[in-house]
Formats: C-alpha cells, sequence, structure tokens
C-alpha cells in the first residue's frame, strides 16, 4: 500500500509541476481560452491537497506507527 501512496503523491508532484510549467508559458504566450488566475488556483490546490498532504501524510506513518515485526 504504501508503494502506491508513494506513486500517487510523485503523479500528484508531476501534476504540479507541468502546471507550473503552463503558468510559465501563460506569461509568455497568453491562450485566449484559458485563464491565468484559474490556472494558478489549481496549481495551488494540487501542490498541496495533492502532493505536500500525501508527502506529509506518508512520512508521519513512517514515523509515528511501528512497523512491522518479525519474530
Amino acid at each position: 500500500m504504501r508503494i502506491n501512496a508513494v506513486r500517487i503523491t510523485v503523479f500528484y508532484l508531476l501534476i504540479t509541476v507541468l502546471m507550473g510549467l503552463l503558468m510559465r508559458t501563460l506569461a509568455i504566450h497568453p491562450i485566449a481560452w484559458l485563464d491565468y488566475s484559474n490556472v494558478l488556483h489549481a496549481h495551488s490546490h494540487v501542490a498541496i491537497l495533492g502532493w505536500a498532504y500525501m508527502g506529509l501524510f506518508l512520512l508521519i506513518v513512517k514515523l509515528f506507527l511501528p512497523g512491522k515485526t518479525t519474530n
């Protein structure tokens, strides 16, 4: 389960990076049908709620929950 959660976290990070690149591109070459403020708003939500929250959650789980013990 932990590997899938890490993959999801990295996927959200990739989406965040791509949206950041899109925002940089919109500053140079504006697209008429794409509003910069909407992309900025979506970028911040994906960054915080997507990969940052999941990464922090995985870190807390790893640090504070005991792992499997073998006898």
